[in-house]
């Protein structure tokens, strides 16, 4: 019960804390983040597809899926809107007459609630777009998610609107360069135009490469090599390098009572606590390949049939052994759960007993992938290398999208999007 105490104190401190970090900023960052200590678990996918991006084609028949819990357990009154943005996350120039067809802030009606779970909580669904929302252009956007205040979130999600315009033809190979050939991948590829008119591609058009849907490394600079027959060549040695990273970490707490692959222990206090089996660093070892969700969650939970409602929350005890700490960064579990920022939640302390890294953290049941990344002092990007090592035939899905301001246009389409599933093996 102790245990539990400390746990729940060091939790409810790194998240206050964090909120009120917001609240004197009095801005909306313009990333996926939880600013309010009572969400959890908050995911964003198109309808019917848990593992695919929140991206969704401007006037398919299709939606996206927000999900999100309220850790309190009663109704509030949330609402929404949305928020243009340019190809860097930034606000665009756009009034929301301009992006919107219908209402440009409404409530969110959809809530269901826990049903025997030692933590209560609310469950709100929202599908976008609906009859009281739809887009009229495509581009980046945020989704909002407030009480009285659209600039004081309690939680903001990014998501995209594409046309096809442009399509994108991708090859995700071992680097040519042999400086980076036993670590990195190398992303080519080629925009076809298909007869859509692009003025001037090196001022006009952006393009943006992502590996694992992970911003944090997103590449944005490159420039076409070639231009000609209505086809932009992306064909580069280093410009299009990524590190190739290790396949992620998982465990799996569908069953709270059977003790799962990488779980050494579970045990039920106020709430269950999970004990994963203790992690070593892999940046020495040698490549070995599973099947991995490249950083996703899925909730889950054994026989049933309604997890939003149903699955539990539980502590989940993060162990990783280092002979010694780290003294010029910090330490994170790192993944979409935590919406891959450096939130202080995720961020482990050092156990100099132990000569381990730890952090407990609050979860709602499910299949969890997760890495180990460092953040150096004074560097602003977490790196997965100096804990998990990289490689190069790492299975990796990537993405590609393009973005064109059109001359006169106040802001940026999204007229082409493609992602790959690499097979380097």
């Amino acid at each position: 019960m102790f245990r539990h105490f400390l746990f729940t104190t060091f939790l409810t401190t790194s998240l206050v804390g964090f909120s009120q970090d917001y609240v004197n900023t009095g801005e909306i960052e313009y990333v996926d983040r939880i600013y309010s200590q009572n969400i959890a678990t908050a995911q964003l996918h198109p309808y019917g597809d848990d593992f695919a991006h929140p991206i969704v084609r401007l006037g398919a028949n299709a939606s996206l899926l927000l999900e999100f819990d309220d850790l309190d357990g009663d109704f509030k009154n949330y609402n929404y809107t949305v928020i243009h943005c340019t190809s860097d996350w930034k606000k665009s120039d756009l009034f929301p007459n301009d992006y919107i067809d219908g209402f440009f802030q409404f409530n969110i009606t959809e809530v269901s609630y826990s049903a025997n779970t030692y933590q209560p909580y609310s469950h709100y669904m929202l599908a976008l777009p609906n009859q009281k929302m739809r887009f009229k252009i495509s581009g980046n956007y945020l989704l909002v998610i407030y009480t009285d205040d659209p600039e004081r979130p309690v939680l903001t999600r990014r998501f995209m609107v594409y046309e096809d315009r442009v399509s994108v033809q991708m090859n995700v190979k071992r680097p040519t360069d042999i400086n980076y050939m036993n670590t990195h991948q190398e992303v080519d590829f080629m925009i076809n135009t298909n007869g859509y008119e692009i003025n001037d591609p090196f001022r006009d058009l952006k393009v943006v490469v992502l590996q694992n849907y992970d911003w944090n490394r997103a590449i944005t600079d490159l420039q076409p090599r070639f231009i000609g027959n209505g086809q932009l060549d992306y064909n580069y040695e280093t410009g299009n390098l990524f590190e190739g990273g290790n396949e992620f970490r998982f465990f799996d707490t569908k069953n709270l009572q059977v003790l799962a692959m990488n779980i050494s222990k579970t045990e039920l206090l106020d709430l269950w606590n999970v004990f994963l089996s203790t992690d070593e660093p892999r940046n020495d070892e040698q490549y070995t390949y599973w099947e991995d969700i490249n950083g996703r969650f899925i909730i889950r939970k054994i026989n049933s049939n309604s997890p939003n409602t149903e699955a539990d929350y539980s502590w989940v005890d993060f162990r990783l052994d280092m002979p010694n700490p780290i003294t010029n960064g910090n330490v994170y579990v790192y993944g979409g759960f935590s919406n891959r920022q450096l939130h202080p939640v995720y961020q482990m302390t050092y156990d100099y007993d132990a000569k381990a890294y730890r952090a407990t953290i609050l979860m709602k049941q499910g299949y969890y992938n997760f890495m180990y990344v460092v953040k150096y002092d004074g560097f602003p990007q977490p790196r997965m290398e100096p804990i998990e090592g990289n490689h190069w035939e790492t299975e990796n899905e990537y993405q590609i999208l393009v973005y064109n301001r059109e001359l006169g246009k106040r802001y940026d389409r999204l007229v082409g999007y493609s992602k790959l599933q690499s097979t380097l093996r």
